[in-house]
Parts: C-alpha cells; sequence; structure tokens
C-alpha cells in the first residue's frame, strides 16, 4: 500500500472521530474510531517509504501532527518520530561547520586538544573510555561552566545517566567501533523543545587504531523545515 493511500484511510478515520466526538455519539463507537486512528498512525510510522519523496512525506506528516497538536505530550511523541525516521530514512544529513574535513583543516602541527578547544562549534573529544578529553567554550558555555571543569567528567555526569545509557552509549560505541553517526533528536530545555543535530566522527591515530570520537553538536530548531527538506534531498 502506498504512503498516500495510507494517510488517506488516517484523514478518513479521523474525520468520522471528530463528527462522533462533536455529535456526542456513544462511547463505544468513538472509542472504536479512537482504535482505528491510533492503529492507522502506526501504520503511517512502521511504512517502508519506496521512494525518497515519500520518506520526506512520512517525515513531514508526523511534525507537522506534532506542531499544530494542541497537546504537549502527543506534540513531543509526534516530533520525536519524524526525528527518528528522518534518521533512518536519509543517510546524508547536512553536517555542522567544520565536521567534515575537520582533522584536514588542522593547523598544521596542531593537537587534536588544540583543534576542540579553539572551535568556534559545540564539539568534544571525547575517549573511548566515555570521558571528555577536550570540549569547546561553546560547549561548556551550552552546560553552564567552563571547559577546564568538563574535561575528564564521564559523558553521563554531563547529559546525564538517562540520556546517556537511552542513546548516547549506543551511538558512541558504534563511531568507536569506526562508524560515523549522524542524527537528529528532540531536547527539553526548561520546558521549551529544542532540536539538536549530532555527528560523530572516529578519531584514529596512525596505526589505525581509535582514541574515541570528535562530537558535534548543533541546535537546529530554528531551521528544522530546511534541515529535514535537505535531509531528505527532495
Amino acid at each position: 500500500m502506498s504512503f498516500a493511500t495510507l494517510v488517506s484511510e488516517f484523514q478518513i478515520l479521523e474525520k468520522k472521530l471528530r463528527k462522533s466526538l462533536a455529535e456526542g455519539a456513544a462511547a463505544d463507537d468513538s472509542a472504536w474510531l479512537l482504535r482505528k486512528c491510533a492503529d492507522a498512525v502506526e501504520r503511517i510510522e512502521t511504512h517502508r517509504p519506496a521512494t525518497p519523496e515519500e520518506a520526506s512525506d512520512q517525515v513531514f506528516f508526523f511534525l507537522n501532527r506534532g506542531i499544530g497538536s494542541g497537546t504537549v505530550r502527543v506534540a513531543n511523541r509526534d516530533i520525536d518520530i519524524a526525528l527518528t525516521l528522518a534518521t533512518r530514512n536519509f543517510s546524508d544529513m547536512p553536517q555542522p561547520p567544520d565536521s567534515a574535513a575537520a582533522l584536514d583543516r588542522r593547523p598544521e602541527g596542531a593537537t587534536m586538544v588544540d583543534y576542540v578547544a579553539g572551535s568556534a562549534e559545540r564539539v568534544s573529544f571525547i575517549d573511548t573510555d566515555f570521558r571528555y578529553v577536550a570540549t569547546s567554550q561553546a560547549n561548556a558555555e551550552f552546560y553552564g561552566t567552563r571547559p577546564v571543569r568538563i574535561v575528564g567528567l564521564h559523558v553521563a555526569e554531563i547529559i546525564g545517566w538517562d540520556r546517556f545509557e537511552r542513546r548516547a552509549r549506543e551511538r558512541l560505541e558504534s563511531a568507536f567501533s569506526g562508524t560515523p553517526q549522524r542524527y537528529l533528536y528532540r531536547l527539553d530545555c526548561g520546558g521549551a523543545n529544542r532540536v539538536m543535530s549530532c555527528q560523530m566522527k572516529p578519531v584514529r591515530r596512525e596505526t589505525g587504531e581509535i582514541d574515541g570520537a570528535l562530537v558535534y553538536m548543533r541546535d537546529v530548531t530554528r531551521e528544522l523545515p530546511k534541515v529535514l527538506r535537505d535531509f531528505a534531498l527532495v
């Protein structure tokens, strides 16, 4: 079944549900329609796009639902789904400044620590023990502290154990295994939702052994629609 057909079926069910609620229909009838709507949304979420255009439409379906929702919990869930689908569907996300060519753009003779410490972006060098070797001023300021107070700390001590175990550990372990990571996620900043992009790049010695990962963070909240369109390459 095409993605467009799935969306059309959901729209028909949702219209019936709104009418049922507005007319005060029997509770059982409204409950049945609510379940059917939930099932339709699940089919939309689990659909595997056949084309880049479908993939883009799938992401924007949930993004638009999240933006238009009057319920915070529902809005957060839909935005989370949109970001997860974007990460799953598309492999070529726009890279944060200084990321793709970070190692090549270091001044000759500069160490990785020098590069990170001098960067104007939010970037950190994290070793394979999940500890900060270096972090930029911009990243330290995001957490309300100074770089020297972050160096040596475990990642979980900065972002919290829940976020570390739920997302960061697996991503970092993949980077430590040699696989670059790029993804989007929602971050609650004092009750305000922010959408962050993260890129992790393995850091290798001349021998090829991996010392850790460079982690780039960027707030893309204000440019989210553009980021997702670029992400989708449509």
